[in-house]
């Protein structure tokens, strides 16, 4: 939901990152990744996996639009 110009991160569908436009798309994956490494409480990463997860949820979603974005893409993100 938005309230004051937030968004809630678990409220988000495929469809809608997907519908995003070139930087909105790449910040709104870069936002995906980053929540999910914080929950893992992870400060490195592997930037070919988060490439790889990336291209894995924009196949997947492509296909599934109406799954959770987030959940999706914890789906793909691996440690």
């Amino acid at each position: 939901m938005e309230q004051d110009g937030q968004k809630d991160i678990s409220n988000y569908f495929c469809k809608d990152v997907m519908r995003m436009s070139g930087p909105d798309r790449e910040l709104a994956l870069a936002v995906l990744q980053a929540f999910i490494l914080g929950k893992k409480g992870a400060s490195k990463f592997d930037l070919q996996k988060l490439t790889d997860a990336t291209n894995e949820f924009i196949e997947y979603c492509l296909d599934n639009p109406n799954d959770n974005a987030l959940v999706v893409m914890e789906k793909f993100t691996k440690e």
